[in-house]
């Protein structure tokens, strides 16, 4: 259930792709999100599930670039496209990363097969600050099939505003 109209800031996301799925094989199916939003502030938040909230440092110009990376025209046949929304920037917003950890959220985009679905991947990484030894955060989120039609108004709704 994408959206991306809102009347003002703070009340609701300016972004938010939404699905049914099941985080780990064999857990229970339940509601998946990736969402981007601004607070009173004007401060820019990455949310999604597992991760809970984070900041986004680069702002209204980093979900711009993210928004058009969405949008761009899919190849008609097998595909992936990489887009790095967050890039080892210290954390402490979600109460499920240590304060400090180096994050990095990474998103795929592609097709298998010819005429088969597209998928969406979001892939979250960590990099302890004192060591900088990478792990895992949590298993990838995978939207498949993308319903490319509600990503693409959602998308351009987050583009209008962080180019307002």
């Amino acid at each position: 259930m994408p959206y991306a109209d809102r009347p003002r800031p703070g009340t609701g996301p300016l972004f938010r792709l939404a699905w049914r799925g099941s985080h780990y094989p064999g857990r229970p199916v339940e509601e998946l999100w990736i969402g981007l939003d601004t607070d009173a502030d004007g401060g820019w938040w990455f949310e999604a599930y597992f991760l809970g909230r984070v900041p986004l440092g680069e702002g209204a110009e980093r979900a711009a670039e993210f928004a058009q990376w969405l949008l761009a025209e899919p190849p008609t046949g097998p595909y992936e496209r990489e887009f790095t929304l967050i890039a080892r920037a210290p954390q402490a917003g979600s109460p499920r990363i240590a304060a400090g950890t180096l994050l990095t959220v990474a998103f795929l985009l592609g097709r298998e097969e010819p005429d088969g679905p597209e998928y969406l991947q979001m892939l979250p990484c960590g990099e302890t600050a004192a060591r900088h030894i990478g792990f895992e955060v949590c298993a990838p989120l995978e939207c498949e099939p993308l319903p490319r039609a509600a990503l693409a108004v959602a998308a351009a709704g987050l583009l209008d505003v962080a180019t307002a």
